[in-house]
């Protein structure tokens, strides 16, 4: 009978080449086992890239817009922070006007006066504030101011005054200049009349902050803060009569004007938490675009412990069975 036997070269090829793809084997499957994520992308998804590629390239998307929306969160929560600001302060003012003309002529003091021209002069530079390096209240012109300095508005409104000698007479004038065409327009705003335009909430989604220090609810704040300003100076400084019906006028200013201002926040706040949502649904997004890249990707870790058990047990045989192997011997089986 005929007896098919190996050679030796031929078994140490054999043993070589197990041992070979087993210590592949076990180096694959150690890795999978420590990062829970097959080692083969192409065996995951058997050799077909659509599903995989489709969910890279949304989050992708995802990134970008969740960088868009956080940017366009900053800058509403800056104008906010900004109308809050100066809302406050022209606040404070109205209400210290108001009591100091209350007990009577003698309390508009120049103390009071020099604070109102400090309001004034707060207000003006926090409308030109900027956030990431664009103007917040200028409009499309991001780079440029969006109001004049305060000191060169009170000048313009000191010349503009000049020849009024009552409280309403001064009044009537700033009222003027500061409507839609007048002083305030051509000498005061710096900024584009067209607003940012719709700042991207997610894919096809915009939201809107049209605001700009032309607008009404600040345009009516810094008239009255001016009215308030002006009160401590030409024509009205000699006639402290006149400076305490001035001090109620600005007051009245101020109060309506605060209302403008609550009315504009809220506005700004419904665009806050437009991009609040926005960034809770990219979030919930991305997640469930990891989750199914995961499920592709992982690993199943009790199937992958069991293999490299295998794996381990295999190879310790193999390297037995070789050490066998090369200590036979002729002399054995004679």
């Amino acid at each position: 009978m005929a007896i098919n036997t190996v050679g030796d070269l031929a078994m140490s090829y054999i043993f070589r080449s197990r041992n070979a793809q087993t210590k592949a084997d076990l180096a694959r499957l150690s890795q999978e086992v420590a990062t829970g994520q097959v080692a083969s992308v192409s065996d995951a998804v058997k050799g077909d890239f659509g599903t995989l590629s489709a969910i890279e390239n949304n989050l992708g998307q995802l990134e970008a817009y969740r960088g868009s929306i956080n940017e366009a969160a900053g800058f509403t929560g800056a104008v906010q922070g900004t109308l809050e600001s100066i809302r406050q302060t022209a606040e404070g003012i109205s209400h210290d006007l108001l009591a100091s003309s209350s007990m009577g002529q003698s309390a508009l003091s120049s103390s009071l006066a020099g604070s109102a021209t400090d309001a004034f002069e707060t207000a003006v530079s926090r409308l030109n504030t900027s956030f990431g390096g664009r103007s917040l209240f200028a409009g499309i012109a991001t780079k440029s101011a969006a109001v004049a300095p305060a000191e060169t508005i009170l000048a313009a409104l000191e010349t503009a005054v000049s020849s009024e000698t009552t409280a309403a007479g001064v009044k009537s004038v700033v009222d003027e200049w500061f409507a839609a065409g007048g002083g305030f327009d051509s000498v005061a705003y710096l900024g584009s009349t067209t607003p940012l335009a719709p700042m991207a909430a997610g894919q096809g989604k915009q939201v809107s902050i049209a605001v700009t220090a032309a607008d009404a609810p600040l345009r009516d704040t810094l008239r009255g803060l001016a009215l308030a300003a002006l009160i401590n100076r030409a024509p009205l400084q000699s006639s402290s009569s006149q400076q305490a019906k001035m001090a109620v006028m600005a007051s009245e200013t101020l109060m309506q004007a605060n209302t403008e201002m609550l009315d504009e926040q809220a506005k700004v706040g419904i665009a806050q938490e437009s991009f609040e949502t926005a960034l809770a649904s990219n979030a919930s997004e991305t997640a469930a675009m990891k989750l199914a890249m995961s499920n592709i990707l992982s690993a199943d870790p009790y199937d992958r412990a069991t293999q490299l058990k295998q794996a381990e047990t295999q190879l310790e045989m193999l390297y037995t069975l070789t050490a066998r192997t090369a200590a036979m011997k002729l002399s054995d089986y004679l």
